[in-house]
């Protein structure tokens, strides 16, 4: 569903199994606008892992969050940002759509 919803609306997906197959893919093209992730997903690399591993070379690329856990989303030293954007699953269709156009918005555009 997440990946239809955005596709109807325009954006262009790579989507893929694992935080490890998420790496490899941003490795061999890192032109991409936004990350959005689930926290927990199959695989060694988690998802604040998969960010981390990002930011070391790109530590401006935007990134959504989702969890089905609350818990999962407020932990502290779990690498999200304050800015990062984190979803409750399941997510809302308007909800996603507001947060990546959220995320995409140039930092010089008011909020």
């Amino acid at each position: 569903m997440l990946i239809a919803t955005l596709e109807t609306a325009g954006y262009v997906v790579d989507a893929v199994g694992s935080g490890d197959a998420a790496l490899t893919l941003f490795q061999s093209d890192p032109h991409f606008d936004l990350l959005v992730t689930d926290i927990v997903m199959p695989g060694e690399l988690q998802g604040t892992n998969l960010a981390r591993a990002i930011r070391e070379t790109h530590p401006d690329l935007p990134m959504i969050f989702m969890s089905g856990y609350a818990a999962e989303s407020t932990v502290h030293g779990n690498g999200l940002r304050p800015d990062d954007i984190r979803l409750m699953k399941p997510v809302p269709r308007d909800d996603l759509l507001n947060a990546v156009a959220r995320a995409l918005k140039p930092a010089s555009e008011p909020g």
